[in-house]
């Protein structure tokens, strides 16, 4: 088996290679990737954005 020279490879090595940007929107990446594990059967839970922003503004808070 030959390797794949450097300069044909993606990531770091292609510096003279332009790299597409995707344009997709947070949620349906996420719809993506829920419905590809629900897919293969890969169990995973989800914790939205904006639970973990109201854990950190009221984590330190303690209640009288």
């Amino acid at each position: 088996m030959t390797a794949i020279p450097k300069s044909t490879q993606l990531g770091r090595y292609a510096k003279s290679q332009e790299i597409g940007k995707i344009d997709i929107k947070e949620d349906d990446l996420q719809a993506q990737v829920n419905d590809f594990l629900s897919w293969s059967k890969i169990v995973n839970f989800h914790i939205p954005d904006g639970v973990w922003l109201w854990l950190k503004l009221n984590a330190g808070r303690r209640y009288a």
